[in-house]
C-alpha cells in the first residue's frame, strides 16, 4: 500500500547547538537515503519553508501496512524531535468511486 509521509521538525522543540543539529539532520538523510535502497521508498524530498530554510521532508513509500511503516519510521534518527504524518494513498480511480458513492448517499 502506498503511503504519503511528511516529517517536520517541532515548532519550539529542543534547541541543540548547530553542530549537533548538522550531525542529526545528515544522519536523518543519510537514514532516507538507506530506507530508498530497500525499494519500500519511491521518492523522498525536503521541504523548504518561506524563508529557504528546510524544515523537514515528505516521501511516497510502498508498505504492505500501517504497522510496518510505522516500525520503519521508529528507527529514523530525528524520531523523538519531529512530527510524522502517514497518509494512505489511493489511485484516482478509486477516489471517484469514492466520490460517487458518497453523492449516491445525498438526500435527493
Amino acid at each position: 500500500m502506498k503511503f504519503l509521509v511528511i516529517v517536520e521538525a517541532v515548532p519550539g522543540g529542543p534547541l541543540m547547538p548547530p553542530e549537533q543539529s548538522l550531525a542529526l539532520a545528515k544522519a536523518q538523510w543519510a537514514w532516507s537515503r538507506k530506507t530508498q535502497e530497500t525499494g519500500m521508498v519511491e521518492v523522498v524530498y525536503g521541504l523548504a519553508d518561506h524563508a529557504g530554510g528546510l524544515m523537514g521532508g515528505f516521501a511516497i513509500v510502498n508498505y504492505e501496512s500501517a504497522e510496518q511503516l510505522a516500525e520503519a519510521l521508529a528507527t529514523m534518527p530525528a524520531a523523538g524531535l519531529a512530527t510524522v504524518k502517514m497518509y494512505p494513498l489511493v489511485a484516482p480511480e478509486v477516489t471517484e468511486k469514492i466520490i460517487e458513492g458518497a453523492l449516491a448517499q445525498l438526500p435527493k
